[in-house]
């Protein structure tokens, strides 16, 4: 083994939280710095530049943002760092053509330590003249103080949700403005029931997550949990996990499996990357959408499953409470508790998260199964919901300052 494997296996192995920070310092030395000519407004022409080629929730908010940004008729550009960011290139490239020199707008989608790597990927160049712009995401009430050194390489830093912008706003000691995510920008693909083949006419409840997110704070097995003391002996219901990167979390995978053996047909693991239509018929098709997340700073796949119509049930506490009550979803009681995450990624100090009333949401999931008129109730709500907060023009509005 060379010296750089050596030195990059004992860097692996220091906890994400400081290998973070220590990444970050590296990188804003020899980062780009914002241009002081550049204009104090938002203003064309847009280069949106993110991990386009990515099928993580990151890569989807550079997509929505570029799709809206077409759609608004001013030129865009796009600056994928997929591969400079050295992630998996999932996805087909974006054609673009080349990033314009000059003033304009650089709305860069990602979460330190990444930033500086991203500018220096995306290059001097194209930035000068630019105002940059970063759409940050976190998942507690403070984000950590080794953001600051990033937001310096930024004119401004914005977020997706009110309680993303309050916590990244507590961290750098300066004002973040929110940006929602333009949902509607991205057409939905044709989807019927019988897209999808169904053993039978289960009730289907299913739960998406990232195992890199770090399992505990998605804490798929809560909803394993809930699943199980509400339909334990309900030969007609179903649970379905989809499940990006599993061997991130061999333990919690391995209880998966033990899942499998205990529900056998009731239960489906769905793993690996799938194309974006496949994504969006497998949410489709759930007559519910079950997450006791303990935080999170937006939730995408919650509010994919309410524009697709399909009612959710969710953990009442952090960004989804800003579109998720009792009037078109069903929240979820919790407690909130110390974080507690061997990843290292949330280990600050005095940090808390919500957990789940699991007993609740199993009475929650016995009380959806037998209402189907409170259930479709709400999922027609949940649809208008997301499309009154999450379009392309409250997107435009907000980028620009209008709103």
């Amino acid at each position: 083994m060379n010296l750089y494997a050596v030195s990059h296996a004992i860097w692996r192995r220091l906890p994400k939280g400081p290998r973070q920070a220590a990444y970050a310092r590296l990188a804003a030395l020899i980062s780009p710095r914002p241009d002081p000519a550049a204009p104090r407004q938002a203003t064309a022409p847009w280069i949106v530049a993110g991990v386009l080629r990515s099928p993580t929730g990151l890569g989807q908010a550079a997509r929505l943002a570029l799709e809206a940004l077409k759609a608004s008729g001013e030129p865009v550009f796009a600056a994928d760092v997929t591969a400079a960011l050295r992630q998996p290139l999932a996805l087909p490239p974006i054609e673009s053509p080349p990033l314009p020199e000059g003033p304009g707008t650089v709305i860069l989608f990602g979460v330190p330590p990444t930033t500086g790597h991203a500018l220096r990927a995306i290059g001097k160049r194209a930035l000068a003249g630019k105002r940059v712009i970063g759409c940050w995401f976190w998942e507690l009430e403070r984000a950590p103080n080794f953001w600051k050194r990033d937001a310096k390489l930024l004119h401004e830093v914005v977020s997706t949700s009110q309680f993303g912008c309050a916590a990244i706003a507590t961290t750098l000691g300066q004002p973040v403005r929110q940006i929602v995510h333009p949902l509607t920008a991205e057409p939905l693909p044709e989807i019927t029931r019988a897209s999808h083949v169904l053993p039978g006419h289960h009730f289907r409840v299913g739960f998406a997550c990232d195992f890199g997110s770090t399992t505990a704070r998605k804490n798929p097995l809560a909803v394993v949990a809930a699943f199980e003391k509400a339909f334990a002996t309900k030969a007609d219901t179903m649970l379905s996990l989809k499940v990006r990167d599993p061997s991130a979390s061999p333990a919690v995978e391995a209880k998966l499996r033990e899942v499998a053996q205990r529900l056998g047909p009731r239960f489906e693991l769905v793993t690996g990357d799938l194309s974006r239509e496949a994504s969006l018929t497998w949410l489709a098709n759930l007559d519910l959408y079950l997450s006791l997340h303990r935080s999170e700073g937006f939730g995408l796949p919650i509010a994919e499953a309410m524009r697709l119509g399909v009612p959710v049930a969710v953990t009442d506490w952090s960004a989804p409470t800003e579109f998720v009550d009792d009037s078109c979803g069903f929240p979820i009681p919790y407690s909130l508790i110390p974080v507690e995450d061997a990843s290292g990624l949330y280990a600050l100090p005095g940090a808390r998260w919500a957990d789940a009333d699991v007993d609740a949401a199993a009475d929650i999931l016995r009380y959806i199964r037998r209402s189907p008129v409170a259930l479709a109730t709400r999922a027609v709500a949940a649809r208008e919901r997301i499309e009154e907060l999450y379009n392309i023009e409250r997107f435009l509005q907000q980028l620009r300052g209008d709103a």
